[in-house]
């Protein structure tokens, strides 16, 4: 439990408050016995950001703010405080804490140079994680100005999804996680043909590099890009070769996630033949499996268990475990801030 400071401080434009900035908020009255938030006025907005004629007026979102603190955290003590520059109250020798995001958490570190300088204390910074919406993507003013989400994080267009590959069992594999990540909401998925990559990749790493070749390839003006690759694993102890999927998932804003599928053994016969350096899909295909099995429902998987297992299902496993770090994110088991080294390095 970290004990409360004298004063905490925390800045922002407050643009449509949303589920983010009452995060931000929260921590500071959680660490701050008295907290100051600062307030971008709007001719500061005018001479730093090429959006200001989109975000509320001054009046609008220190009203909005207001009425949020009343309701949220009655009888507490706080100063609302004009920003005309970026350093508000940081300079200020009473104030112990800044509390910020990931982005304005730099600020705070070029803020404690400053103070040394002039012989004051360094603040303790405080940084809060992203609140994550529906779409396991950050909650931000510009998305909610969009029309993506609302204050509230809820999804209000569908989410799209590009599939890196032209292979309808990886797309409906890829579908059917996302229905478990996101259940509920609208989404678009597309393939993306992203060219072929190795015809046979053999290890996580070549299996990796080619699944995220094909997410940032089907990214495009999209939520997410998605790219799957099949590849064969040697395996020391059972002396055999395991199949699996690496899967690598892209957001909008190049930030990356990924996984493995379940892996299974290949059957000896099949694992004799394909070390000789054909595809899985050209070694069934061999070994009685008629047409392409790659493209075919339930694929070389689904051949070989007569459908009880199929690729698809192997995938969907794949893509829901990628999201595993943002769905611990949205869920509240992880903390929900950081206090970093009092010097502000990371």
């Amino acid at each position: 439990m970290v004990r409360r400071v004298p004063r905490a401080v925390l800045g922002g434009t407050f643009d449509h408050l949303h589920i983010g900035h009452q995060a931000l908020l929260s921590a500071a009255f959680s660490l701050g016995e008295e907290v100051g938030i600062g307030i971008t006025t709007d001719g500061f907005l005018r001479r730093e950001s090429r959006k200001a004629s989109q975000v509320e007026p001054f009046a609008e979102r220190e009203r909005r703010l207001r009425e949020h603190l009343g309701r949220a955290f009655p009888h507490r003590r706080f100063q609302l405080i004009p920003l005309t520059d970026r350093w508000g109250a940081l300079l200020e020798g009473r104030t112990r804490m800044l509390v910020a995001s990931p982005e304005t958490l730099p600020v705070g570190v070029e803020a404690n140079r400053l103070r040394r300088r002039r012989g004051l204390p360094p603040v303790t910074l405080v940084e809060v994680a992203p609140v994550l919406g529906e779409d396991l993507l950050p909650v931000s003013s510009t998305r909610i100005r969009d029309g993506v989400v609302d204050p509230g994080g809820h999804r209000r267009t569908p989410l799209k999804v590009g599939v890196g590959s032209t292979n309808p069992v990886k797309r409906n594999g890829v579908r059917e996680g996302l229905l478990r990540v996101f259940p509920g909401l609208n989404l678009s998925v597309r393939s993306v043909n992203t060219g072929e990559g190795n015809p046979q990749p053999w290890g996580l790493r070549a299996g990796f590099e080619g699944a995220s070749r094909r997410a940032r390839g089907a990214l495009g003006e999209g939520d997410y890009g998605i790219g799957v690759e099949a590849t064969l694993v040697p395996v020391p102890g059972p002396k055999g070769t395991l199949d699996v999927h690496a899967v690598v998932v892209v957001d909008r804003f190049g930030r990356t996630l990924a996984a493995t599928s379940g892996g299974y053994l290949l059957p000896e016969r099949v694992d004799r033949e394909v070390a000789g350096g054909p595809t899985l899909e050209a070694t069934l295909g061999g070994l009685g499996a008629r047409g392409r099995v790659g493209r075919r429902p339930g694929g070389g998987l689904g051949y070989l268990t007569r459908g009880a297992l199929t690729r698809e299902g192997y995938i969907a496993e794949g893509v829901h475990g990628a999201f595993v770090p943002r769905l611990a994110a949205r869920s509240g088991s992880l903390p929900p801030f950081r206090v970093l080294p009092r010097e502000g390095a990371s």
